[in-house]
């Protein structure tokens, strides 16, 4: 009868429903119990592990880094080096190249003997050698570090000591290291792994892991005042699942 309770017991516990006090009713009940699958020292042993790998990651990222850096400041003032060198001697062609003009003036002018000029020649040959040895070293010094910064083979890189210089792709060693640790690849890499990680450490952290879920419901309808028939329409439904 409408206001009379009626109890069941479901996974040996005792359950009391009150039906309302209306000619027209229902009522339905839902039960859900949840259970981790994991042991809190799992769960612990899972937090240590990511941070672990979140530790190891940082670690190879600032190696990488700083064996990139390293490398760049070494090409980078290697450069610098070469390219005064490459000025030096193309002064030094120069000075060889007006001693050499000198000296055939004067051996015309019967000042000098014949040797002196064939030494003025044999100085300037060396001193072109010299230079073309220092462009060189200073071309392969320069595809090394487009290389490191990841810049295409066909532009022109010029070290600069002012940052207001006028010359093509100004890279001073600061805007050097920038560019490469932007650009690389396996700095990229590393970065995202990075990310990927801490992603798994803050998961880790908040504790929601996997857990088995039984959800239990149970759903009964009655109509007028035939309340104990609606155990006739009971349905029941079980179902386990993996929740996140």
């Amino acid at each position: 009868m409408p206001g009379e309770p009626l109890t069941f017991k479901l996974f040996g516990q005792t359950y009391e429903v009150k039906p309302p006090l209306t000619s027209q009713w229902k009522n339905a009940l839902a039960l859900k119990l949840t259970q981790n699958i994991y042991t809190g020292g799992k769960i612990t042993g899972t937090l240590k592990e990511a941070k672990a790998e979140f530790e190891a990651a940082g670690c190879n990222y600032e190696l990488a880094s700083q064996n990139l850096i390293f490398e760049i400041k070494r090409v980078y003032w290697e450069l610098v080096r070469q390219e005064l060198l490459v000025r030096l001697s193309e002064e030094m062609v120069s000075y060889h190249r007006e001693t050499l003009e000198l000296a055939t003036f004067r051996l015309s002018q019967g000042t000098i003997a014949p040797v002196e000029v064939e030494q003025a020649k044999v100085d300037l040959s060396n001193e072109e050698n010299r230079l073309i040895q220092a462009q060189t070293k200073r071309c392969e010094l320069e595809d090394e570090l487009k290389c490191l910064l990841d810049i295409e083979p066909e532009v022109e890189v010029l070290v600069v000591d002012e940052a207001d210089s006028g010359m093509p792709l100004k890279i001073d060693i600061e805007k050097a290291i920038e560019m490469a640790t932007d650009r690389r690849i396996e700095l990229a890499e590393l970065r995202q792994r990075i990310q990927a990680i801490e992603g798994r450490l803050v998961v880790a952290r908040s504790g929601r892991y996997p857990h088995l879920t039984l959800v239990a419901s149970h759903h009964w309808v009655g109509i007028g005042k035939e309340y104990p028939s609606a155990w006739n329409n009971f349905e029941a439904n079980y179902y386990i699942g993996m929740l996140g």
